[in-house]
C-alpha cells in the first residue's frame, strides 16, 4: 500500500466531522510510529536500563 493509500485509509475510517487537525494530528502519529517501526528493525533501539541511566541525569 502507498502512502497516499494509507492516509485516504485513516482519513476514511475518521468521523465525518473531524477537523484538519485532526487529519494532520492522525497522519503525524502514523508517521512517527512507522519511523519507529524503521528504527526498531534497523537495531537503533535503547534498553529500559539505558533509558533509566540516562534519565537519572535529568531526575
Amino acid at each position: 500500500m502507498t502512502d497516499k493509500e494509507t492516509v485516504a485509509e485513516l482519513v476514511s475510517h475518521l468521523p465525518d466531522n473531524c477537523t484538519l487537525e485532526d487529519i494532520e494530528y492522525q497522519v503525524h502519529a502514523l508517521n512517527e510510529i512507522r519511523l519507529g517501526e524503521k528504527d526498531i528493525a534497523n537495531g537503533k533501539v535503547s534498553s529500559h536500563s539505558d533509558v533509566l541511566e540516562s534519565l537519572k541525569h535529568w531526575l
